[in-house]
This record gives C-alpha cells, sequence and structure tokens, in this order.
C-alpha cells in the first residue's frame, strides 16, 4: 500500500508541479521588489508530508538600492509549503516555509536608508497567498552592519519563527539555537563565541521603525537569564536599549557575560558564589 501511495503521488505531483510552480512564482515576484535567481524548482507531495512543498534550490537575491548590488540573501534549499486541503483544492496558500543553509547580510546606512526591503509588506499587496505563519531555519547565518559601525554576526544552528509575516506589525515568537559570532561596536569586540538557546518574543512595527524583543529565560552563555531590549530606527538618531537580569547567577558566568573590553579588570580575581 506504502509503494502504491508513493507512485501516485509521485505522478500526481509530476502532472501538477507546471501548475503549482507557475502560480506560487507569479504570486512571489508579485511580492519581491528586487530579481531573484533560482537554479532549480522541483514539486513534491512527499518530500515534507503532510504538506506539498515547492523546493527553490540555490535562490539569490541582490542588495536592494545599491548602484553594484553584491548578494544578500543565499538560500541553498527554500520550501515553500502548502497544506494538502489547500492543494487538493487549487487554493496555492503558502503559510510554511524552511529555510536550510544560507545567509543574510543586512546593512543601515547613514542617510536612514538600507539595503535589505526587497519583500513588499501586506500594506503594498492585496494578495494572500503568502500569509506566512511559521518559517524554521538549518544553519543559517545571519550579519548585520551599520552606519555607527555596530557589526552582528550570528549563526543559527537550528530556529523556527511564528508569526504573521509581511504585516506591517506583527508579533514573532522565536525558538532559537544560535551561536553569536562576534558582537563589535567602533572597531572593539564586545562578544564571541557565546550560545544562546530558548525562546524570545519579538514586536516589530515597521512603520513606526521599533523593533522590541524580550524573554522571561534564555540560556545565555552558562547562564539563565531575563533579556529585554529595543531597537528605535525612528529617526536619525538610531538607538539599542538592553537589559539583562539573573537570579541566583553564578558570579563566574556572569562576568563572561561581561563585554570584553571591560573583563580586563577581573582578570586578577577568581569570582566565587552567586548573586542577582
Amino acid at each position: 500500500t506504502g509503494v502504491i501511495l508513493s507512485v501516485v503521488a509521485y505522478f500526481l505531483a509530476k502532472k501538477y508541479e507546471p501548475e503549482v510552480k507557475n502560480a506560487i512564482v507569479y504570486e512571489l515576484n508579485q511580492h519581491l521588489k528586487a530579481p531573484v535567481d533560482v537554479e532549480d524548482i522541483n514539486f513534491s507531495l512527499l518530500q515534507k508530508f503532510p504538506y506539498a512543498s515547492l523546493r527553490f534550490s540555490h535562490v539569490l537575491i541582490p542588495e536592494v538600492g545599491q548602484n553594484e548590488p553584491a548578494t544578500l540573501l543565499y538560500i541553498k534549499d527554500l520550501y515553500l509549503q502548502i497544506g494538502l486541503l489547500d492543494f487538493f483544492s487549487k487554493e496555492y496558500k503558502v503559510s510554511e516555509a524552511e529555510v536550510n543553509e544560507g545567509f543574510f547580510r543586512m546593512k543601515l546606512f547613514e542617510d536612514g536608508s538600507n539595503n535589505f526591503r526587497f519583500w513588499k509588506s501586506s500594506s503594498d499587496t492585496t494578495d494572500n497567498s503568502f500569509s506566512l505563519k511559521n518559517i524554521e531555519f538549518d544553519n543559517f547565518y545571519y550579519r548585520l552592519a551599520t552606519s555607527q559601525n555596530l557589526e552582528i554576526d550570528v549563526l543559527i544552528n537550528k530556529g523556527e519563527a511564528n508569526g504573521n509575516f509581511g504585516a506591517d506589525q506583527f508579533a514573532l515568537d522565536a525558538d532559537t539555537d544560535l551561536l553569536v559570532k562576534s558582537i563589535s561596536y567602533k572597531g572593539d569586540t564586545l562578544y564571541k563565541s557565546k550560545n544562546i538557546e530558548g525562546k524570545l518574543e519579538f514586536n516589530i512595527d515597521t512603520q513606526s521603525k521599533l523593533y522590541s524583543f524580550k524573554t522571561d529565560k534564555i540560556l545565555l552563555g552558562e547562564e539563565n537569564v531575563k533579556l529585554n531590549g529595543i531597537y528605535d530606527e525612528s529617526d536619525e538618531r538610531s538607538f539599542w536599549d538592553v537589559y539583562m537580569s539573573s537570579v541566583n547567577a553564578d558570579l563566574a558566568h556572569i562576568v563572561d557575560l561581561i563585554p570584553i573590553p571591560n573583563q580586563e579588570i577581573f582578570k586578577t580575581y577568581q569570582p566565587v558564589g552567586e548573586a542577582n
């Protein structure tokens, strides 16, 4: 029975692949502000069961608004997933996505512009074929560089995010397992090789350019901490506020969480004990 179902699913996928591919690629292009280059596209009813999936291989998107654009986004394998009920009723609505290997390199410039707004917001389009609610990441590299000489390099080992992606304002829940490769500011390395594991809540407001995050408990390095912060990009004086607290914290671990340039004063000491 399993073999028969597999054969039927294979031939159904081959039969409907051109129709699904054309429909999804057309709607995808309606949402993009930048050209996208894809090496190959395949459709399957089995690969991501219980979803029908369209796999895009080696996806490249260039920087937005640059005279000589470099690659902004690269994804080795991108799966756009459609519920089987939607597929059989020929309503090709993408609600789930999976990103396997790649990178995203964001830049914020001094004049307030950026290189990464390649996706039209919900206010720019009336189509709801891409109402993404869930995205999974695997081995994905993220980099942010700002005109204020702040640089953040992160490797997402595993991650899952849930929210109404594409809306102008939305909440986002993220389950993360990532490595902070480095954070530097004006040439000083503040952090490097820090693991972060746990859940984070984000509130994204692209209209007012306010981005906040919080978590009641996350494993930062070897210490459980409560974390919240905000990034305000609403005017020329963009800024970050980050707050961290921990109860019964191991002092040795806390020293390790202090920015690297400030750790020098502790090098002649071996702190022992706990503190709030």
